[in-house]
Protein backbone atom coordinates (compact mmCIF):
# COMPACT_ATOMS: atom_id res chain seq x y z
CA UNK A 1 0.00 0.00 0.00
CA UNK A 2 2.85 2.40 0.74
CA UNK A 3 4.11 2.02 -2.82
CA UNK A 4 0.60 2.76 -4.05
CA UNK A 5 0.35 6.02 -2.08
CA UNK A 6 3.77 7.55 -2.69
CA UNK A 7 5.20 5.41 -5.48
CA UNK A 8 6.01 8.45 -7.67
CA UNK A 9 8.12 10.18 -5.04
CA UNK A 10 11.37 9.99 -7.00
CA UNK A 11 9.80 12.25 -9.68
CA UNK A 12 7.99 14.47 -7.21
CA UNK A 13 8.58 18.16 -6.50
CA UNK A 14 8.63 17.80 -2.70
CA UNK A 15 11.44 15.24 -2.91
CA UNK A 16 13.56 17.65 -4.95
CA UNK A 17 12.45 21.04 -3.68
CA UNK A 18 14.32 20.94 -0.40
CA UNK A 19 17.58 20.29 -2.27
CA UNK A 20 17.06 23.12 -4.76
CA UNK A 21 19.02 26.35 -4.41
CA UNK A 22 15.80 28.36 -4.68
CA UNK A 23 12.18 27.46 -4.01
CA UNK A 24 10.12 26.85 -7.13
CA UNK A 25 7.20 29.27 -7.36
CA UNK A 26 4.83 28.26 -10.13
CA UNK A 27 3.62 30.78 -12.67
CA UNK A 28 -0.17 31.02 -12.41
CA UNK A 29 -2.74 32.68 -14.62
CA UNK A 30 -6.13 34.29 -14.20
CA UNK A 31 -8.03 36.64 -16.51
CA UNK A 32 -10.72 38.22 -14.36
CA UNK A 33 -13.87 39.51 -16.02
CA UNK A 34 -13.81 43.28 -16.22
CA UNK A 35 -17.56 43.50 -16.83
CA UNK A 36 -20.40 41.43 -15.44
CA UNK A 37 -22.96 39.66 -17.57
CA UNK A 38 -25.60 42.07 -18.95
CA UNK A 39 -29.13 41.48 -17.66
CA UNK A 40 -30.24 40.81 -21.22
CA UNK A 41 -28.40 37.47 -21.38
CA UNK A 42 -29.26 36.04 -17.94
CA UNK A 43 -31.83 33.64 -19.37
CA UNK A 44 -29.42 32.26 -21.95
CA UNK A 45 -26.65 31.91 -19.35
CA UNK A 46 -29.04 29.92 -17.17
CA UNK A 47 -29.91 27.66 -20.10
CA UNK A 48 -26.19 26.92 -20.62
CA UNK A 49 -25.48 26.33 -16.90
CA UNK A 50 -23.23 29.37 -16.45
CA UNK A 51 -25.52 31.87 -14.71
CA UNK A 52 -23.96 31.72 -11.24
CA UNK A 53 -20.35 31.41 -12.32
CA UNK A 54 -20.87 34.52 -14.44
CA UNK A 55 -20.75 36.51 -11.18
CA UNK A 56 -17.00 35.87 -10.89
CA UNK A 57 -15.92 39.43 -11.59
CA UNK A 58 -12.40 40.75 -11.08
CA UNK A 59 -11.14 41.38 -7.57
CA UNK A 60 -9.45 38.20 -6.41
CA UNK A 61 -5.73 37.85 -7.02
CA UNK A 62 -3.92 34.56 -7.14
CA UNK A 63 -1.25 33.72 -4.58
CA UNK A 64 1.38 31.73 -6.54
CA UNK A 65 3.30 30.95 -3.34
CA UNK A 66 0.31 29.36 -1.63
CA UNK A 67 -0.57 27.47 -4.81
CA UNK A 68 3.01 26.18 -5.09
CA UNK A 69 2.90 24.99 -1.46
CA UNK A 70 -0.36 23.13 -2.11
CA UNK A 71 1.05 21.44 -5.22
CA UNK A 72 3.90 20.12 -3.06
CA UNK A 73 1.24 18.26 -1.03
CA UNK A 74 -0.67 16.93 -4.03
CA UNK A 75 -0.29 13.21 -4.71
CA UNK A 76 -0.98 12.25 -8.36
CA UNK A 77 -1.26 8.60 -7.30
CA UNK A 78 -4.61 9.22 -5.56
CA UNK A 79 -5.59 12.83 -6.44
CA UNK A 80 -5.43 13.90 -2.80
CA UNK A 81 -3.40 16.27 -0.68
CA UNK A 82 -1.33 14.67 2.09
CA UNK A 83 -1.41 16.72 5.29
CA UNK A 84 -0.79 15.83 8.93
CA UNK A 85 -4.56 15.39 9.39
CA UNK A 86 -4.78 12.76 6.61
CA UNK A 87 -5.90 12.81 2.99
CA UNK A 88 -8.12 15.60 1.64
CA UNK A 89 -8.98 16.85 -1.83
CA UNK A 90 -11.08 19.12 -4.02
CA UNK A 91 -14.34 17.32 -4.77
CA UNK A 92 -17.42 17.76 -6.92
CA UNK A 93 -19.03 19.37 -3.88
CA UNK A 94 -16.38 22.08 -3.90
CA UNK A 95 -16.82 22.73 -7.62
CA UNK A 96 -20.60 22.92 -7.24
CA UNK A 97 -20.65 25.32 -4.29
CA UNK A 98 -17.50 27.32 -4.93
CA UNK A 99 -18.15 27.96 -8.63
CA UNK A 100 -21.89 27.39 -8.99
CA UNK A 101 -21.40 25.01 -11.93
CA UNK A 102 -23.60 21.98 -12.73
CA UNK A 103 -21.89 18.69 -11.89
CA UNK A 104 -24.67 16.17 -12.57
CA UNK A 105 -24.90 15.85 -16.32
CA UNK A 106 -23.43 14.33 -19.44
CA UNK A 107 -19.68 14.10 -20.06
CA UNK A 108 -18.14 17.18 -21.70
CA UNK A 109 -17.12 15.58 -24.97
CA UNK A 110 -17.32 16.34 -28.67
CA UNK A 111 -15.31 17.13 -31.79
CA UNK A 112 -12.09 19.09 -31.45
CA UNK A 113 -11.74 20.36 -35.02
CA UNK A 114 -13.87 22.27 -37.49
CA UNK A 115 -13.52 22.12 -41.25
CA UNK A 116 -13.67 25.93 -41.37
CA UNK A 117 -13.16 27.89 -38.16
CA UNK A 118 -13.98 31.19 -39.86
CA UNK A 119 -17.39 29.91 -40.93
CA UNK A 120 -17.96 28.43 -37.47
CA UNK A 121 -17.17 31.74 -35.76
CA UNK A 122 -19.33 33.65 -38.20
CA UNK A 123 -22.27 31.41 -37.40
CA UNK A 124 -21.85 31.00 -33.63
CA UNK A 125 -20.28 34.35 -32.71
CA UNK A 126 -21.47 36.62 -35.49
CA UNK A 127 -17.90 37.86 -35.94
CA UNK A 128 -14.66 36.38 -37.25
CA UNK A 129 -11.29 36.86 -35.49
CA UNK A 130 -8.61 38.57 -37.56
CA UNK A 131 -6.27 35.65 -36.87
CA UNK A 132 -6.32 32.09 -35.60
CA UNK A 133 -3.52 30.25 -33.82
CA UNK A 134 -4.34 26.74 -34.89
CA UNK A 135 -7.72 26.09 -33.26
CA UNK A 136 -7.33 28.87 -30.72
CA UNK A 137 -8.16 32.57 -30.71
CA UNK A 138 -6.92 35.43 -28.55
CA UNK A 139 -8.78 36.33 -25.38
CA UNK A 140 -8.14 39.99 -26.13
CA UNK A 141 -10.18 39.73 -29.32
CA UNK A 142 -13.15 38.42 -27.33
CA UNK A 143 -12.82 41.21 -24.80
CA UNK A 144 -12.60 43.91 -27.46
CA UNK A 145 -15.50 42.66 -29.58
CA UNK A 146 -18.02 41.54 -26.95
CA UNK A 147 -18.18 44.28 -24.34
CA UNK A 148 -21.92 45.03 -24.15
CA UNK A 149 -25.20 44.10 -25.78
CA UNK A 150 -28.44 46.01 -25.95
CA UNK A 151 -31.61 44.62 -24.38
CA UNK A 152 -33.30 45.15 -27.74
CA UNK A 153 -30.89 42.79 -29.54
CA UNK A 154 -32.34 39.74 -31.27
CA UNK A 155 -32.23 36.28 -29.68
CA UNK A 156 -29.59 35.23 -32.22
CA UNK A 157 -27.36 38.16 -31.25
CA UNK A 158 -27.86 37.44 -27.55
CA UNK A 159 -26.91 33.79 -28.02
CA UNK A 160 -23.79 34.82 -29.93
CA UNK A 161 -22.86 37.21 -27.13
CA UNK A 162 -23.43 34.47 -24.52
CA UNK A 163 -21.11 32.09 -26.37
CA UNK A 164 -18.36 34.71 -26.39
CA UNK A 165 -18.98 35.43 -22.69
CA UNK A 166 -18.70 31.73 -21.79
CA UNK A 167 -15.51 31.42 -23.85
CA UNK A 168 -14.04 34.24 -21.74
CA UNK A 169 -15.05 32.38 -18.57
CA UNK A 170 -13.53 29.10 -19.75
CA UNK A 171 -10.31 30.58 -21.15
CA UNK A 172 -9.75 33.09 -18.36
CA UNK A 173 -11.05 31.49 -15.16
CA UNK A 174 -12.38 27.95 -15.37
CA UNK A 175 -10.03 25.99 -17.63
CA UNK A 176 -7.26 28.34 -18.79
CA UNK A 177 -4.26 26.75 -20.45
CA UNK A 178 -0.67 27.84 -19.99
CA UNK A 179 -0.67 30.05 -23.10
CA UNK A 180 -2.04 32.85 -20.86
CA UNK A 181 -3.91 34.62 -23.68
CA UNK A 182 -5.60 31.99 -25.89
CA UNK A 183 -8.77 29.91 -25.71
CA UNK A 184 -9.49 26.78 -27.75
CA UNK A 185 -12.51 26.84 -30.04
CA UNK A 186 -13.53 23.25 -29.26
CA UNK A 187 -15.51 24.79 -26.39
CA UNK A 188 -17.42 26.90 -28.90
CA UNK A 189 -18.60 23.79 -30.73
CA UNK A 190 -20.21 22.57 -27.48
CA UNK A 191 -22.10 25.86 -27.17
CA UNK A 192 -23.87 25.67 -30.53
CA UNK A 193 -27.08 24.74 -28.71
CA UNK A 194 -27.10 26.49 -25.33
CA UNK A 195 -29.82 24.32 -23.83
CA UNK A 196 -27.92 21.18 -24.82
CA UNK A 197 -24.80 22.72 -23.28
CA UNK A 198 -26.77 23.13 -20.03
CA UNK A 199 -27.13 19.34 -19.81
CA UNK A 200 -23.35 18.85 -19.61
CA UNK A 201 -21.38 18.34 -16.40
CA UNK A 202 -19.21 21.44 -16.69
CA UNK A 203 -18.18 21.11 -13.06
CA UNK A 204 -16.62 17.68 -13.56
CA UNK A 205 -14.78 19.04 -16.63
CA UNK A 206 -13.29 21.87 -14.57
CA UNK A 207 -12.25 19.44 -11.81
CA UNK A 208 -10.70 16.93 -14.24
CA UNK A 209 -8.68 19.74 -15.83
CA UNK A 210 -7.52 21.00 -12.44
CA UNK A 211 -6.51 17.48 -11.35
CA UNK A 212 -4.50 17.02 -14.54
CA UNK A 213 -2.73 20.37 -14.17
CA UNK A 214 -1.81 19.71 -10.53
CA UNK A 215 -0.54 16.23 -11.36
CA UNK A 216 1.75 17.62 -14.05
CA UNK A 217 2.90 20.49 -11.84
CA UNK A 218 4.28 17.99 -9.30
CA UNK A 219 7.10 17.33 -11.77
CA UNK A 220 10.08 19.44 -10.66
CA UNK A 221 10.89 20.76 -14.14
CA UNK A 222 7.46 22.35 -14.60
CA UNK A 223 7.38 26.14 -14.22
CA UNK A 224 3.72 26.92 -15.04
CA UNK A 225 0.34 25.58 -14.04
CA UNK A 226 -3.05 25.97 -15.75
CA UNK A 227 -6.55 25.05 -14.67
CA UNK A 228 -8.87 26.80 -12.23
CA UNK A 229 -6.37 28.18 -9.75
CA UNK A 230 -9.10 30.31 -8.20
CA UNK A 231 -10.89 27.11 -7.14
CA UNK A 232 -7.71 25.63 -5.68
CA UNK A 233 -6.92 28.80 -3.74
CA UNK A 234 -10.47 29.28 -2.45
CA UNK A 235 -10.66 25.62 -1.40
CA UNK A 236 -7.55 26.12 0.72
CA UNK A 237 -8.79 29.35 2.26
CA UNK A 238 -12.11 27.83 3.34
CA UNK A 239 -10.43 24.79 4.90
CA UNK A 240 -7.14 26.18 6.25
CA UNK A 241 -8.11 29.27 8.30
CA UNK A 242 -4.55 30.02 9.37
CA UNK A 243 -3.62 30.70 5.73
CA UNK A 244 -6.59 32.78 4.63
CA UNK A 245 -7.29 36.51 4.59
CA UNK A 246 -10.02 37.79 6.86
CA UNK A 247 -13.25 39.00 5.26
CA UNK A 248 -15.89 40.56 7.50
CA UNK A 249 -18.82 40.64 5.06
CA UNK A 250 -21.63 38.07 4.59
CA UNK A 251 -21.03 35.08 2.36
CA UNK A 252 -22.14 35.20 -1.27
CA UNK A 253 -22.84 32.57 -3.91
CA UNK A 254 -20.95 31.13 -5.64
CA UNK A 255 -18.70 30.98 -2.61
CA UNK A 256 -15.51 31.82 -4.48
CA UNK A 257 -16.67 35.42 -5.01
CA UNK A 258 -16.56 36.08 -1.23
CA UNK A 259 -12.84 36.75 -1.66
CA UNK A 260 -13.58 39.65 -4.03
CA UNK A 261 -14.46 41.69 -0.94
CA UNK A 262 -11.91 43.80 0.95
CA UNK A 263 -9.81 41.53 3.14
CA UNK A 264 -7.13 41.80 5.82
CA UNK A 265 -4.00 39.76 5.15
CA UNK A 266 -2.12 40.52 8.36
CA UNK A 267 -0.42 37.65 10.14
CA UNK A 268 -0.56 35.26 7.18
CA UNK A 269 2.69 33.53 6.16
CA UNK A 270 3.79 34.73 2.74
CA UNK A 271 7.07 32.90 2.08
CA UNK A 272 6.96 29.36 0.72
CA UNK A 273 9.11 27.97 3.52
CA UNK A 274 6.77 29.49 6.12
CA UNK A 275 3.61 28.16 4.43
CA UNK A 276 5.30 24.77 4.18
CA UNK A 277 6.08 24.92 7.90
CA UNK A 278 2.55 26.05 8.78
CA UNK A 279 1.10 23.06 6.92
CA UNK A 280 3.51 20.69 8.65
CA UNK A 281 2.64 22.12 12.07
CA UNK A 282 -1.10 21.88 11.45
CA UNK A 283 -3.13 19.72 13.82
CA UNK A 284 -6.15 17.61 12.95
CA UNK A 285 -8.45 20.15 14.60
CA UNK A 286 -7.15 22.98 12.42
CA UNK A 287 -8.40 21.55 9.15
CA UNK A 288 -12.03 22.51 8.48
CA UNK A 289 -13.50 19.34 7.06
CA UNK A 290 -17.00 20.66 6.43
CA UNK A 291 -16.91 24.43 5.85
CA UNK A 292 -20.21 24.44 3.97
CA UNK A 293 -22.10 23.18 7.04
CA UNK A 294 -21.80 26.68 8.45
CA UNK A 295 -25.39 28.00 8.72
CA UNK A 296 -24.28 31.39 7.41
CA UNK A 297 -22.97 29.68 4.28
CA UNK A 298 -26.03 27.45 3.94
CA UNK A 299 -28.25 30.54 3.89
CA UNK A 300 -26.69 31.87 0.69
CA UNK A 301 -26.67 28.60 -1.32
CA UNK A 302 -29.55 28.28 -3.81
CA UNK A 303 -31.74 25.30 -2.98
CA UNK A 304 -31.13 23.61 -6.35
CA UNK A 305 -27.48 23.10 -5.44
CA UNK A 306 -28.44 21.12 -2.32
CA UNK A 307 -31.18 19.01 -3.88
CA UNK A 308 -28.95 16.13 -5.07
CA UNK A 309 -25.94 15.71 -2.80
CA UNK A 310 -25.30 12.13 -3.90
CA UNK A 311 -23.50 13.40 -6.99
CA UNK A 312 -20.81 14.85 -4.73
CA UNK A 313 -19.90 11.42 -3.34
CA UNK A 314 -19.53 9.31 -6.48
CA UNK A 315 -16.19 7.55 -7.00
CA UNK A 316 -15.95 7.72 -10.77
CA UNK A 317 -13.75 8.94 -13.63
CA UNK A 318 -13.95 12.64 -14.49
CA UNK A 319 -13.76 13.05 -18.26
CA UNK A 320 -13.28 16.01 -20.57
CA UNK A 321 -12.10 15.30 -24.12
CA UNK A 322 -8.70 13.54 -23.80
CA UNK A 323 -8.46 13.94 -20.01
CA UNK A 324 -9.55 11.24 -17.56
CA UNK A 325 -8.94 11.62 -13.82
CA UNK A 326 -10.47 9.65 -10.93
CA UNK A 327 -12.63 11.36 -8.29
CA UNK A 328 -11.33 9.52 -5.19
CA UNK A 329 -14.20 10.50 -2.88
CA UNK A 330 -13.83 7.35 -0.75
CA UNK A 331 -10.48 8.65 0.54
CA UNK A 332 -11.92 11.88 1.99
CA UNK A 333 -15.16 10.82 3.66
CA UNK A 334 -14.65 13.28 6.53
CA UNK A 335 -15.31 16.06 4.04
CA UNK A 336 -18.86 14.67 3.75
CA UNK A 337 -19.39 14.21 7.49
CA UNK A 338 -18.70 10.46 7.39
CA UNK A 339 -16.19 8.18 9.09
CA UNK A 340 -12.93 7.65 7.22
CA UNK A 341 -11.71 4.08 7.13
CA UNK A 342 -8.56 2.78 5.47
CA UNK A 343 -9.40 3.08 1.75
CA UNK A 344 -8.61 0.63 -1.00
CA UNK A 345 -5.57 1.16 -3.20
CA UNK A 346 -6.00 4.00 -5.69
CA UNK A 347 -6.57 3.06 -9.31
CA UNK A 348 -3.42 3.37 -11.45
CA UNK A 349 -3.95 5.65 -14.44
CA UNK A 350 -0.34 6.40 -15.35
CA UNK A 351 -0.91 5.73 -19.04
CA UNK A 352 -3.90 8.06 -19.15
CA UNK A 353 -1.80 10.84 -17.59
CA UNK A 354 0.33 10.83 -20.73
CA UNK A 355 -2.63 11.28 -23.09
CA UNK A 356 -3.71 14.74 -24.21
CA UNK A 357 -4.85 16.57 -27.34
CA UNK A 358 -1.37 17.17 -28.70
CA UNK A 359 -0.97 15.40 -32.03
CA UNK A 360 -4.39 13.73 -31.70
CA UNK A 361 -6.83 16.44 -32.74
CA UNK A 362 -8.77 14.09 -35.00
CA UNK A 363 -9.19 11.39 -32.32
CA UNK A 364 -12.76 10.34 -31.51
CA UNK A 365 -12.46 10.68 -27.75
CA UNK A 366 -15.98 9.47 -27.03
CA UNK A 367 -14.97 6.11 -28.53
CA UNK A 368 -11.45 6.13 -27.09
CA UNK A 369 -12.73 6.65 -23.51
CA UNK A 370 -15.95 4.66 -23.88
CA UNK A 371 -15.38 2.42 -20.84
CA UNK A 372 -14.84 5.43 -18.58
CA UNK A 373 -17.85 7.23 -20.04
CA UNK A 374 -19.97 4.15 -19.29
CA UNK A 375 -18.90 4.32 -15.64
CA UNK A 376 -19.81 8.01 -15.46
CA UNK A 377 -23.22 7.31 -16.96
CA UNK A 378 -23.79 4.75 -14.17
CA UNK A 379 -22.23 7.06 -11.58
CA UNK A 380 -24.81 6.41 -8.87
CA UNK A 381 -23.75 2.76 -8.83
CA UNK A 382 -20.39 3.93 -7.47
CA UNK A 383 -21.34 5.57 -4.19
CA UNK A 384 -18.94 4.69 -1.35
CA UNK A 385 -20.21 3.44 1.98
CA UNK A 386 -21.09 6.37 4.22
CA UNK A 387 -21.03 6.12 8.00
CA UNK A 388 -21.98 9.43 9.66
CA UNK A 389 -20.20 10.11 12.95
CA UNK A 390 -21.56 11.97 15.96
CA UNK A 391 -18.36 13.06 17.71
CA UNK A 392 -14.95 14.11 16.35
CA UNK A 393 -13.37 11.11 18.04
CA UNK A 394 -15.29 8.85 15.64
CA UNK A 395 -14.32 10.73 12.48
CA UNK A 396 -11.83 8.00 11.57
CA UNK A 397 -11.55 4.32 12.29
CA UNK A 398 -9.12 3.59 15.15
CA UNK A 399 -6.43 2.36 12.77
CA UNK A 400 -6.69 5.03 10.06
CA UNK A 401 -4.25 7.68 11.30
CA UNK A 402 -1.57 5.11 12.16
CA UNK A 403 -2.01 3.62 8.69
CA UNK A 404 -1.77 7.01 7.01
CA UNK A 405 1.33 8.10 8.95
CA UNK A 406 3.02 4.85 7.96
CA UNK A 407 1.95 4.72 4.31
CA UNK A 408 1.33 8.35 3.34
CA UNK A 409 3.43 11.49 3.50
CA UNK A 410 1.94 13.71 6.22
CA UNK A 411 5.10 15.83 6.59
CA UNK A 412 7.62 17.33 4.21
CA UNK A 413 10.01 18.56 6.91
CA UNK A 414 11.97 16.69 9.54
CA UNK A 415 10.83 16.70 13.17
CA UNK A 416 13.60 19.18 14.00
CA UNK A 417 12.57 21.56 11.21
CA UNK A 418 8.92 21.30 12.24
CA UNK A 419 9.77 22.39 15.77
CA UNK A 420 10.99 25.87 14.81
CA UNK A 421 8.83 28.96 15.19
CA UNK A 422 7.20 30.51 12.17
CA UNK A 423 8.52 33.91 11.25
CA UNK A 424 6.08 36.79 11.32
CA UNK A 425 5.92 38.62 8.03
CA UNK A 426 3.19 41.14 8.77
CA UNK A 427 1.85 42.98 11.77
CA UNK A 428 -1.73 43.96 12.41
CA UNK A 429 -2.25 47.68 11.94
CA UNK A 430 -4.06 49.96 14.36
CA UNK A 431 -6.65 49.48 17.09
CA UNK A 432 -10.17 48.21 16.67
CA UNK A 433 -12.54 50.74 18.24
CA UNK A 434 -15.96 49.56 19.42
CA UNK A 435 -18.67 52.10 20.33
CA UNK A 436 -16.17 54.87 21.01
CA UNK A 437 -18.62 57.62 20.13
CA UNK A 438 -20.87 56.54 23.04
CA UNK A 439 -18.09 56.25 25.65
CA UNK A 440 -17.12 58.69 28.30
CA UNK A 441 -13.43 59.06 29.03
CA UNK A 442 -13.84 57.23 32.32
CA UNK A 443 -15.67 54.32 30.64
CA UNK A 444 -12.98 53.63 28.08
CA UNK A 445 -10.83 50.70 29.14
CA UNK A 446 -7.79 49.91 27.05
CA UNK A 447 -6.42 46.39 26.94
CA UNK A 448 -3.45 45.32 24.85
CA UNK A 449 -3.25 41.62 24.22
CA UNK A 450 -0.45 39.49 22.84
CA UNK A 451 -1.87 36.19 21.59
CA UNK A 452 -1.18 33.11 19.56
CA UNK A 453 -2.23 30.00 21.37
CA UNK A 454 -4.74 27.47 20.07
CA UNK A 455 -7.47 26.24 22.37
CA UNK A 456 -10.27 23.74 22.02
CA UNK A 457 -13.87 24.90 22.27
CA UNK A 458 -14.39 23.09 25.59
CA UNK A 459 -11.27 24.69 27.03
CA UNK A 460 -12.45 28.13 25.99
CA UNK A 461 -15.90 27.76 27.49
CA UNK A 462 -14.35 26.51 30.73
CA UNK A 463 -12.08 29.54 30.84
CA UNK A 464 -15.09 31.82 30.40
CA UNK A 465 -16.66 30.46 33.58
CA UNK A 466 -13.39 30.55 35.53
CA UNK A 467 -12.64 34.14 34.57
CA UNK A 468 -16.23 35.18 35.15
CA UNK A 469 -16.23 33.93 38.75
CA UNK A 470 -12.78 35.42 39.38
CA UNK A 471 -13.69 38.88 38.12
CA UNK A 472 -16.93 38.92 40.11
CA UNK A 473 -14.89 38.44 43.25
CA UNK A 474 -12.18 40.92 42.35
CA UNK A 475 -14.45 43.75 41.32
CA UNK A 476 -16.05 43.81 44.74
CA UNK A 477 -12.69 44.85 46.15
CA UNK A 478 -10.76 46.63 43.44
CA UNK A 479 -11.27 49.31 40.88
CA UNK A 480 -9.40 47.56 38.11
CA UNK A 481 -8.88 43.91 37.21
CA UNK A 482 -6.10 44.24 34.70
CA UNK A 483 -3.20 43.32 37.00
CA UNK A 484 -5.01 40.33 38.47
CA UNK A 485 -6.01 38.93 35.11
CA UNK A 486 -2.46 39.48 33.93
CA UNK A 487 -1.18 37.27 36.72
CA UNK A 488 -3.91 34.70 36.21
CA UNK A 489 -3.36 34.53 32.46
CA UNK A 490 0.32 33.79 32.93
CA UNK A 491 -0.69 30.64 34.80
CA UNK A 492 -2.81 29.49 31.87
CA UNK A 493 -0.61 30.75 29.00
CA UNK A 494 2.95 29.99 30.10
CA UNK A 495 4.70 31.17 26.96
CA UNK A 496 5.01 34.54 25.30
CA UNK A 497 3.75 35.63 21.89
CA UNK A 498 4.22 38.72 19.81
CA UNK A 499 0.80 39.46 18.31
CA UNK A 500 -0.96 42.71 19.25
CA UNK A 501 -4.68 43.43 19.24
CA UNK A 502 -6.09 46.55 20.90
CA UNK A 503 -9.78 46.80 21.81
CA UNK A 504 -11.74 49.60 23.41
CA UNK A 505 -14.94 48.36 25.04
CA UNK A 506 -17.96 50.23 26.30
CA UNK A 507 -18.73 49.30 29.88
CA UNK A 508 -22.48 49.50 29.39
CA UNK A 509 -23.46 48.63 25.83
CA UNK A 510 -23.67 45.24 24.12
CA UNK A 511 -20.79 44.40 21.83
CA UNK A 512 -21.07 42.09 18.83
CA UNK A 513 -17.65 40.87 17.71
CA UNK A 514 -18.92 38.38 15.14
CA UNK A 515 -17.57 40.56 12.36
CA UNK A 516 -14.12 40.89 13.90
CA UNK A 517 -13.12 37.35 14.64
CA UNK A 518 -14.02 34.47 12.34
CA UNK A 519 -13.25 30.76 12.32
CA UNK A 520 -9.55 31.42 12.06
CA UNK A 521 -9.43 33.11 15.47
CA UNK A 522 -10.49 31.47 18.70
CA UNK A 523 -12.09 33.63 21.36
CA UNK A 524 -11.71 33.51 25.09
CA UNK A 525 -13.75 35.99 27.08
CA UNK A 526 -13.79 37.50 30.53
CA UNK A 527 -16.57 39.72 31.77
CA UNK A 528 -18.71 40.86 34.60
CA UNK A 529 -22.18 40.96 33.10
CA UNK A 530 -25.73 39.86 33.48
CA UNK A 531 -25.58 37.46 30.54
CA UNK A 532 -22.89 35.86 28.40
CA UNK A 533 -24.00 34.34 25.11
CA UNK A 534 -21.62 32.15 23.14
CA UNK A 535 -22.86 31.03 19.73
CA UNK A 536 -20.59 28.25 18.49
CA UNK A 537 -19.72 28.14 14.81
CA UNK A 538 -20.75 24.69 13.69
CA UNK A 539 -17.86 24.41 11.26
CA UNK A 540 -14.78 25.22 13.25
CA UNK A 541 -16.31 24.39 16.65
CA UNK A 542 -15.19 27.72 18.06
CA UNK A 543 -17.20 30.50 19.69
CA UNK A 544 -17.93 33.04 17.01
CA UNK A 545 -20.46 35.51 18.41
CA UNK A 546 -19.96 36.99 21.87
CA UNK A 547 -22.30 39.47 23.54
CA UNK A 548 -20.90 41.03 26.71
CA UNK A 549 -22.78 43.91 28.35
CA UNK A 550 -19.97 44.99 30.73
CA UNK A 551 -16.17 45.03 31.25
CA UNK A 552 -15.12 43.10 28.19
CA UNK A 553 -11.82 41.42 27.67
CA UNK A 554 -11.32 39.60 24.41
CA UNK A 555 -8.39 37.42 23.63
CA UNK A 556 -7.91 36.20 20.08
CA UNK A 557 -5.74 33.19 19.51
CA UNK A 558 -4.38 33.13 16.00
CA UNK A 559 -2.37 30.62 14.07
CA UNK A 560 0.98 31.38 15.64
CA UNK A 561 2.44 29.26 18.39
CA UNK A 562 3.08 30.70 21.84
CA UNK A 563 0.98 32.10 24.63
CA UNK A 564 -0.83 35.14 25.96
CA UNK A 565 0.41 38.14 27.91
CA UNK A 566 -2.00 40.83 29.01
CA UNK A 567 -0.50 44.29 29.10
CA UNK A 568 -0.90 46.49 32.12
Amino acid sequence: MANQLIRLDEKYISAVQLQMAEDRILETYINNLSEGAPDAIYGHLQDAGFLYVARMLGGTKLDPTLISALVERWRPEAHTFHLPCGECTITLEDVSLQLGLPVDGEVVMGPVLSADWSATCEQLLGKVPNKFKGSRIEMRWLEDNFKTIEASASDVEKEQFVRAFILKLIGGLLMPDKSRNLVHLRWLLLLANLKEAGRLSWGSAVLATLYREMCRATQPEKAKIGGCMLLLQSWAWYRLPFLRPQVDLPYEFPLVIWWNNPARHSGIPTELEDIRLALDQQTEEEFVWMPYANPRIQECIPVEFLANRNIWYVKVPLIVFATVEIHESNRVMRQFGCMQRIPSSPQKLDDLHNIDLRGRLEEDWSTFHQKYIDIWQRRYDYLPTREPFLTPELATSPDYMDWFRHNGKPYLLSALERSRQRRRRRQRQGPIILGQENMSRGDQHLLQLHTNTRLSCNHLVSMVHIFFVLTQFILHKHHTIIHCINAFSRCIFPTIATHHTILRADATSNIDVSGIVDNSHLLSTVGLCNTIQLSSDSVANTPNNVFLPRWVILATADSYRGGCTMGD
